[in-house]
């Protein structure tokens, strides 16, 4: 977020940076273990438990797998807003494309990946993540990669075979204005994927898509012109200046 967050302090928002569950061990490290079987309930569980110590509602701005957390969490907790970029698809939205599993291939194709912490490696993250970046700045974005849950992975992926259905979007429990943001050169999450997450909502979200962006939206050159959509967004649709990223 460090190219993202420091938009919205200068515009007076208050920025909370969450650490999720187990991601302290970047990928030239050993995970730590847990992070294998964490479930996406688990980290709404601890957004949750973090909210409880803030004054007001906050915005949720969530970015991928983050993006489908923020809307997960309005579900179950008093949120001013929402502002989901490249979100993971929810259950009921098909995600795989041909991009999608050249990108993930290697750890779907990792036995029992679903109990184990997962990483891509740098020609996956290259062309999944940062195809839109210079290689300098794509291989430094690389290095501060974690570990990721094999479980989570899972649970957003094959939804379909998860018995919890633990994706399941409920949303008319969101109560609070939503918006869902694309990049037209994602290759991971493509905008096609986006839309048809969007177009769940009926009519109770808002969607843009920034043809000349891609997954790694938040940090790469034109992420000011998306940081500005927002910022709009949120100063029409809500007063809270606390923001969760």
């Amino acid at each position: 977020w460090r190219d993202f967050m420091p938009y919205f302090q200068a515009h007076d928002y208050q920025c909370h940076a969450l650490r999720l569950p187990y991601h302290d061990a970047r990928i030239d490290t050993h995970p730590n273990l847990k992070i294998g079987q964490a479930s996406i309930d688990n980290y709404v569980a601890y957004i949750i438990n973090y909210i409880k110590d803030l004054e007001t509602a906050p915005i949720l701005i969530g970015h991928s797998m983050g993006g489908l957390l923020a809307q997960l969490v309005a579900t179950k907790t008093n949120i001013s807003s929402v502002i989901a970029l490249a979100p993971a698809p929810p259950a009921g939205v098909f995600a795989f494309k041909p991009s999608t599993i050249r990108i993930f291939q290697k750890i779907l194709f990792t036995p029992r990946f679903w109990q184990r912490p997962t990483r891509l490696d740098w020609q996956a993250a290259r062309y999944g993540l940062y195809h839109n970046l210079p290689e300098d700045e794509a291989k430094k974005h690389f290095s501060d990669m974690v570990w990721e849950s094999g479980r989570a992975t899972f649970e957003i992926a094959f939804w379909l075979f998860d018995s919890q259905k633990t994706t399941r979007l409920d949303r008319d429990k969101v109560k609070c204005p939503v918006l869902l943001c694309s990049g037209g050169l994602d290759r991971t999450v493509r905008a096609s994927v986006v839309y048809a997450a969007y177009k769940k909502y009926q009519g109770k979200a808002d969607y843009k898509q920034f043809d000349h962006l891609s997954h790694w939206l938040v940090g790469e050159k034109g992420c000011d012109k998306l940081a500005a959509y927002c910022l709009d967004y949120l100063q029409e649709k809500t007063q809270e200046k606390h923001i969760l990223v």
